[in-house]
């Protein structure tokens, strides 16, 4: 696959498992393939065990903890069948009830963000980063909008702040690096593909990311016309 189609190659947020899935909190980019002409799809990590308090640092308040758990708990059926409108209203909900939940926040801008609204899922990832500023995934996510956005450095700088808190994860490496190639920046994108395959070593996405940006190295382009 070229990278020359960069917007066949950018995050398809696949819902992997979604029936038992292990909900931690945020979106998680599987591969980069989302397209410009198709809503990307995504994973949504956070718990719906009532005995489990969201993601964010700390449990739904104790003053209304069951009115704020259904809201919240609907919330994520929602954004699992894909009703955003729904979800967003759950989400709002719930915050209402208790605003320091960051995960409802977080998962609020996924339904958002799956409806072109990358300026409000922003604002959404903004607070539940201020809220618990430890979730790589909520960076990720941030970084995701605002690629869709253009805002290619703010990008780079998400995917950076989620490697700094999890260096393990070889799809931040591959997403940075597809961001550094799109602002010409073909060396930190072969460094970040290199990172990636270290953890992954036949990740297509990287290898493919990285032969584009060799490709357009001067050195190399010289050896092509030799």
């Amino acid at each position: 696959m070229k990278i020359g189609n960069c917007y066949k190659f950018i995050w398809i947020i696949a819902i992997n498992l979604l029936l038992g899935f292990s909900f931690v909190g945020g979106i998680s980019a599987q591969n980069l393939e989302a397209t410009e002409n198709k809503s990307p799809k995504i994973s949504i990590h956070a718990p719906i065990d009532p005995n489990e308090p969201p993601a964010g640092g700390k449990p739904i308040s104790d003053e209304k903890p069951n009115t704020a758990l259904i809201h919240y708990n609907l919330g994520m059926e929602h954004l699992k069948r894909h009703q955003y409108d729904e979800a967003i209203n759950d989400f709002d909900q719930a915050v209402s009830i208790d605003p320091t939940v960051a995960a409802a926040y977080n998962n609020r801008g996924l339904a958002r963000f799956a409806q072109g609204d990358y300026v409000d899922a922003i604002s959404d990832y903004d607070q539940a980063i201020k809220l618990d500023p430890t979730k790589a995934y909520s960076y990720k996510d941030r970084g995701l909008a605002h690629y869709y956005q253009r805002e290619y450095k703010t990008a780079s700088e998400d995917y950076g702040k989620a490697i700094s808190i999890d260096n393990k994860d070889d799809l931040a490496y591959i997403n940075r690096g597809l961001v550094r190639f799109k602002m010409g920046n073909n060396k930190g994108a072969i460094e970040d593909c290199d990172k990636a395959l270290a953890l992954s070593p036949k990740n297509a996405q990287a290898l493919s990311i990285r032969a584009e940006a060799r490709s357009q190295l001067p050195e190399t382009k010289e050896s092509i016309k030799d």
